[in-house]
């Protein structure tokens, strides 16, 4: 996370938050030091962000400050309110987590609670009974793609073989019934797509790629384009 992208992080949580929060507590939310914070904290007060409150007692938004409003259409808030009402009932704890408070600020920025959003949008997504067997395994493999971290899986192919890879994880694919990883496989030196529930095992290792993300994703996609005769994004196989 950028400063910039912290600063705004901060002024939204402020935002969410009806009472004091002390630097620690925000420097634990963000994993950086609380003389980060106090640094970020005087900035945005700076640039006229009514924070108030000092070190050791804690930190509270004045009442009345918003950030500038969105306007979107109906058709908009109905498309974000989807595709994030499926984040919250089909993605992993981490993700259905952030997307709660992503919906929880885009509500609050157009006047409206999340239920009101959600009701005016009039879409319905079932959601999960208990947590996907492989939700620890996606919030390995987002972090791993985030920070371009090589990881270790032990995976089972369709006849059951199994089998030790080292990957490179580039994308997620989330589909009806399953998901898959499209990597780098070292093993079969090309691009494989992978089961999340054939993955019986996996660490996160400290060894960077030695591509960035977008060129390895734009190689991937390519690779797809190319094996599939036309210009769209094929739906991915798994190939292992």
């Amino acid at each position: 996370m950028t400063r910039a992208e912290r600063l705004f992080q901060l002024t939204s949580l402020f935002l969410l938050r009806q009472f004091a929060v002390t630097a620690a507590e925000l420097a634990q939310t963000f994993h950086v030091s609380a003389r980060t914070i106090y640094r970020d904290i005087a900035s945005l007060q700076r640039q006229g962000v009514p924070i108030e409150g000092e070190a050791g007692i804690g930190y509270i938004l004045r009442r009345g400050y918003t950030l500038p409003p969105l306007a979107f259409t109906y058709d908009e808030r109905a498309a974000i309110t989807l595709g994030l009402s499926w984040a919250i009932a089909n993605g992993d704890a981490a993700l259905g987590s952030a997307s709660r408070s992503a919906l929880s600020k885009i509500a609050a920025a157009v006047c409206r609670s999340s239920e009101e959003l959600t009701r005016d949008a009039a879409v319905v997504v079932p959601r999960r009974l208990a947590a996907s067997p492989d939700d620890r395994l996606l919030i390995c493999l987002r972090r791993s793609i985030r920070n371009r971290r090589k990881m270790h899986i032990e995976y089972s192919d369709a006849a059951g073989t199994r089998s030790d890879r080292t990957i490179w994880p580039v994308a997620i694919g989330y589909f009806a019934t399953t998901k898959l990883v499209a990597a780098w496989c070292e093993l079969r030196c090309g691009f494989r797509h992978f089961r999340t529930d054939r993955v019986a095992q996996w660490s996160t290792t400290n060894v960077s790629f030695p591509a960035s993300r977008s060129e390895l994703f734009e190689r991937w996609r390519a690779g797809e384009i190319a094996a599939a005769g036309r210009v769209e994004v094929p739906q991915a196989r798994d190939r292992t």
